[in-house]
């Protein structure tokens, strides 16, 4: 079907959904599940992107769509203010050479993986390409006398040469009209790097059959007549790892139309393909803000999405496309690794960068699961100022034969395009400019090398600048780049008329939510068992066993249970302060990842024990409250996202305080007011799924309210309401269907299970999913218990009987696990003490002292001695998690 092209490809009334489809994962995957489509009238597929990008914005149809200008942050800055290079600025060889040699290799301190850079250059060519001039223009970057790589015979006339960028011939007229350079694919975060950006390129990648795009031998990307892999992008053949990433969603796309197909046969072809072309495009979007920019930029680095504003330009600004998206280049390291599905290298070892790039051949003799597996373990480089001799001394043979240096040619490129000077920007952007190197980088040695090139702080170029910055806190770059690279990833967001969230809506757009990159590789690969978060590494499947601290009140004595997955060990923990009325609590309170412990005295002290990873702890103080406020429900939770555990506590007033941990202390800040008394539970979790801490409480009216954690403080809100007449004789935090926000599950009186989740309407809803026993339960826990995603309840009856009521969306069930012996007292916990990735019951006998592993394995309940402990008998626990 031909259109032109600024029509708008629209699917006619008729043509909807006559029902929803459900575009399930992989069989067994837990917490995979691909996203819903929309049911009739709330149709998000009775229009299509065009392939160009002209018509997403109704009043300016040309933005964001192909070959458009680069918008400019600061005004352009060329030697003759119109196009010029200007060439008094050192060289870029001589800047490389003296700021982004690399001296030494840190890993990344966060522990993300190579998917960070995998899907930063995924996602750069989904939205931007600048091409060479056409005539060619040549950039000649000399190269120092006697440089060790590109002039060891000390010949002194050598160059690296390169190529002017394709501009708007419309451009570069005058100092009124400088040259403008052009973005030649669309800006929006669209699958184009999938699908193409022009229909030309789409055709020649469809079947045209069933909405399938076509495939090669190995269910690979197609082949051109030279040889390459054929996608949306031209550079899908520059390194493997790319070429991975294009198969993949290759994949994911045949899946999902394989899936459209199968429920609605009479769909047409081009039907079909639209719809999983939207549903691709929206999971990559997904990916990308809810996985990919969290881990580049922190959690909190982006405003509310507030809805489609088409005021908002999504163009690609020049600054980020020429300058700061390159940060990736200092990310990569030399080695890929293959791994087999055991963790092991394959047969023919990982490759070296080198080896990776160009060379479709790795890709069709392996296939992607080693590549992929291997991205998921490796971390990478961490952002900073160098590039490895890999891609910086990249030659074409032995050393004077030349070569590439990458971050001479990103020094270049800036000046090509004009960009202004890293000061420059810096005001332009509303941020103060750098008066000294020092103001650019603490690192001393940064400073010395960018004062050996630089004659002022004002001629630093975009790219050196950023790079060499200190980091935002909880973010991989520093504030210049961090601003650029906000601001563009919010207009695309904003600017998008078919952005996910403005089109999905309900459980579809929840379904999105949930989509991860783990998910898209389980389903499409052999890969299984991933991190849920495949963007940081992980060296090992199977996750490290809990362990347990429990207290004596007594004396404040306490004792840690160390699993080594097949028993208990038991050993001396801290000693906390003891007293009437002191309350004890764990939590990660300085944000390493292991369980730290702590206590609240009458006196109002904070005393934490850290946990300094070697079996010991540190004590700290942590503050002062008041001693005389009638404090009230201690709750620990990571209310302001920033990876580390706060307190939250109720005074007799109904005031709420908030003690947001900065690693060595609580800093208090108050938290909003609720009313005094009349409250029968407070709880917290994460019941609205922005990742952090939320409190929820329950009034004797059956009313419920939920404060949601903030940068600051909460905001409450009341949210729906259980039956004031009933008895709840148990109510729990979970989430019990996997979809990565809490729930609330409560049990009445007569034994009845209900289920509460938070809606997008922002009230609750109540399902009825079960009933037990009205009476006789010991304990209740709540935990993933039969490994499917999503937490499951557990009960330990007087008869020592355990049950499970899985709530998943796979159904509800009853379920009878094992019964210890029926003579004995148990006191047990829940935690995945075996280490295999699910939670386990733990019973620790009163009598004997042993304990007993209840755990579910792929045959059944099995239920297993797992040590014997001493002196247990009037200890508490405290709480589990990982300890030593």
């Amino acid at each position: 079907m031909t259109r032109s092209r600024h029509s708008v490809a629209r699917i006619g009334r008729g043509e909807m959904f006559e029902d929803r489809v459900l575009l399930s994962s992989v069989s067994g995957q837990p917490g995979r599940d691909a996203p819903e489509m929309m049911p009739p009238g709330s149709d998000p597929f009775s229009e299509f992107r065009t392939v160009d990008g002209t018509g997403n914005n109704l009043a300016n149809s040309e933005w964001g769509s192909t070959n458009e200008q680069l918008l400019r942050l600061a005004e352009a800055s060329y030697a003759d203010a119109i196009s010029a290079i200007d060439y008094s600025l050192p060289s870029p060889r001589e800047i490389s050479n003296a700021f982004a040699a690399q001296t030494s290799l840190p890993p990344n301190a966060e522990g993300l993986s190579s998917f960070v850079w995998m899907w930063g250059q995924f996602l750069d060519h989904d939205i931007d390409l600048t091409t060479a001039a056409d005539p060619s223009e040549p950039i000649a970057i000399d190269v120092p006398a006697g440089d060790p790589f590109f002039d060891p015979f000390n010949i002194g006339t050598v160059t690296i040469d390169t190529e002017r960028s394709l501009y708007d011939l419309n451009t570069g007229t005058d100092a009124a009209n400088p040259r403008q350079q052009v973005n030649v694919i669309t800006a929006f975060i669209d699958g184009s790097v999938v699908y193409g950006s022009d229909q030309d390129t789409a055709d020649s990648l469809r079947e045209f059959s069933g909405g399938r795009l076509r495939v090669s031998d190995g269910n690979l990307l197609p082949i051109g007549d030279d040889g390459l892999f054929l996608a949306g992008d031209v550079r899908a053949n520059e390194n493997v790892m790319l070429t991975s990433m294009q198969t993949l969603f290759m994949r994911e796309h045949n899946r999902i139309a394989a899936e459209i197909e199968a429920a609605h046969p009479g769909f047409s072809d081009e039907e079909i393909y639209q719809r999983a072309r939207a549903i691709v495009g929206a999971e990559i979007q997904a990916i990308t803000y809810n996985e990919f920019l969290p881990a580049l930029l922190g959690r909190n680095a982006f405003s509310a999405y507030t809805g489609y504003d088409p005021t908002v330009d999504a163009s690609i600004a020049n600054e980020f496309s020429t300058a700061a998206y390159r940060l990736g280049h200092s990310m990569l390291t030399s080695e890929l690794l293959r791994l087999n599905a055991d963790g092991s290298v394959i047969e023919d070892g990982n490759l070296t960068l080198a080896q990776a790039f160009f060379n479709p051949g790795e890709v069709r003799d392996h296939g992607i699961d080693s590549l992929l597996r291997g991205a998921a373990t490796q971390v990478q480089n961490t952002v900073d100022n160098m590039i490895i001799d890999d891609v910086r001394n990249f030659l074409f043979g032995p050393p004077g034969s030349g070569g590439l240096d990458l971050a001479s040619l990103n020094i270049a490129r800036g000046r090509d395009h004009g960009l202004a000077s890293y000061n420059e920007v810096r005001v332009a952007l509303g941020l103060s400019p750098a008066l000294t190197f020092a103001d650019i980088s603490s690192d001393s040695n940064v400073q010395a090398n960018l004062a050996s090139v630089y004659d002022s702080v004002d001629d630093v170029d975009l790219w050196v600048g950023g790079l060499a910055e200190d980091h935002v806190p909880g973010s991989q770059v520093g504030e210049t780049f961090q601003t650029i690279l906000v601001d563009q990833f919010e207009r695309l967001r904003d600017g998008d008329r078919f952005w996910y969230q403005n089109v999905f809506s309900g459980r579809e757009l929840d379904g999105i939510e949930r989509t991860t990159l783990a998910g898209i590789l389980e389903r499409n690969t052999e890969l299984s068992g991933l991190q849920e978060n495949v963007f940081y590494a992980s060296d090992d499947v199977i996750t490290a066993p809990d362990d347990a601290i429990l207290i004596d009140r007594g004396n404040g004595s306490t004792v840690i249970l160390n699993s080594n997955e097949e028993r208990f060990q038991a050993a001396a923990g801290p000693r906390l302060p003891q007293g009437p009325g002191t309350r004890y609590f764990s939590g990660d309170f300085n944000g390493d990842g292991h369980l730290d412990v702590g206590s609240f005295e009458a006196t109002g002290a904070w005393t934490i024990a850290l946990n300094d990873q070697n079996g010991g702890f540190v004590m700290e103080p942590f503050g002062r409250w008041s001693a005389t406020a009638g404090w009230r429900d201690l709750r620990v939770g990571d209310f302001n996202g920033d990876g580390q555990d706060d307190v939250a506590m109720r005074m007799a007033t109904g005031h709420i305080w908030i003690g947001q941990s900065t690693g060595d202390h609580f800093l208090t800040t108050y938290g909003g007011r609720w009313a005094a008394d009349g409250w029968t539970d407070v709880l917290v979790g994460d019941f609205n799924g922005d990742g952090n801490a939320d409190l929820a409480g329950h009034r004797d009216t059956g009313h419920w309210f939920i404060a949601a954690g903030t940068s600051g403080r909460f905001q409450t809100s009341y949210v729906g309401r259980w039956s004031a007449g009933t008895e709840w004789s148990h109510v729990e935090v979970g989430d019990f269907d996997g979809d990565g926000d809490d729930d609330l599950a409560g049990k009445t009186s007569g034994g009845y299970w209900f289920v509460s989740e938070l809606q997008s309407n922002g009230r609750l809803n109540i399902e009825m999913i079960g009933r037990w026993a009205a009476t006789g339960w010991r304990q209740i826990f709540v935990g993933d218990v039969n490994g499917d995603g999503a937490d499951d309840l557990v009960g330990l009856n007087h008869r020592n009987e355990l049950w499970m009521n899985s709530v998943s969306a796979s159904g509800r069930s009853l379920e009878f696990l094992d019964r210890w012996m029926a003579d004995h007292q148990y006191t047990a916990m829940m935690g995945d003490f075996n280490g295999d990735g699910r939670d386990d019951i733990a019973g620790f006998d009163l009598g004997s002292e042993d304990w007993i592993l209840t755990t579910m394995t792929p045959f059944g309940t099995a239920s297993l001695p797992f040590g014997r402990t001493f002196g247990l008998r009037h200890r508490e626990l405290i709480g589990t998690g990982e300890i030593v």
